[in-house]
């Protein structure tokens, strides 16, 4: 009887430790599940939420302010200043909580904007400032979301070497925001003025003249242009005749630090 009873006492001894160790084991697992649904919620927790509507507006016109800046320089001949404001580009990071998708259309502007920062001469400079312009535009084109300009209405004509140049700078705008916008009526408004505008009317030196044909040329083919690529090439080859045309005239332009060129 002695014996049975260890026996039996022993089997339940057993079997109460081995329900215990169930009981241990499905602790040990809900345990290990709560915490890994805690840490989980922890992280998704700490995950950078989107940005707002003005973190949005703050990137880009940071974006903005350095791509006009060297597009300005461009035509100025000012090779110096556009590079040094186009490789702010590259230094501009991205914030913590922008979209996944922003990523890959970040990387090249960077790249672009280095391709910039190397340039030795205007001919090297209108294809990698071209560049820069298409990075902007298929970045926004693929978001949806780009920078929203003004219309203004271009100069009155008046037959004014001065009037003309700023019917030229007033295109060279447009074309800008058809691009990186991308906005079609933009570019094609830009393209038309282009195509139809004459600095010189009178008697010019025929070099002069030659470069104000090839303006009017370039109008003409950017108005037949359709693709983001080709439109940011004919940009650029636009920049880089301004920039031959006004430092073979002699001309000086200075950056206008008051007025925004949408508002010009």
């Amino acid at each position: 009887m002695y014996q049975i009873s260890m026996r039996i006492g022993n089997c339940a001894f057993v079997s109460a430790c081995l329900s215990q160790g169930k009981l241990l084991f499905l602790s040990l697992v809900m345990l290990l599940g709560w915490s890994g649904l805690v840490t989980a919620a922890q992280a998704e927790a700490d995950r950078p939420a989107g940005l707002t509507e003005v973190e949005m507006v703050a990137v880009m016109e940071v974006h903005y302010r350095s791509a006009m800046a060297g597009h300005d320089a461009l035509i100025r001949g000012d090779l110096e200043t556009l590079r040094r404001r186009i490789i702010e580009l590259d230094a501009q990071p991205l914030p913590p909580a922008a979209p996944e998708s922003w990523i890959p259309f970040d990387e090249k502007l960077r790249e672009a904007a280095r391709g910039v920062a190397s340039v030795a001469d205007l001919h090297e400079a209108a294809p990698a400032m071209a560049a820069v312009a298409e990075a902007c535009g298929a970045c926004h084109a693929a978001v949806g979301a780009g920078k929203i300009y003004f219309w203004p209405a271009p100069p009155d004509e008046d037959g004014k070497v001065k009037t003309a140049m700023r019917t030229h700078q007033w295109a060279s705008e447009r074309l800008w925001e058809g691009i990186t916008g991308p906005f079609d009526e933009a570019w094609e408004r830009g393209a038309k003025a282009l195509a139809d505008g004459r600095v010189f009317r009178g008697e010019v030196e025929e070099g002069l003249r030659a470069r104000d044909s090839d303006l009017r040329d370039l109008g003409r083919l950017a108005e037949v242009m359709v693709g983001l690529r080709e439109r940011a090439l004919v940009y650029g080859r636009l920049l880089a005749t301004c920039a031959d045309c006004h430092r073979e005239a002699g001309v000086s332009i200075k950056q206008d630090k008051s007025v925004p060129p949408w508002q010009r």
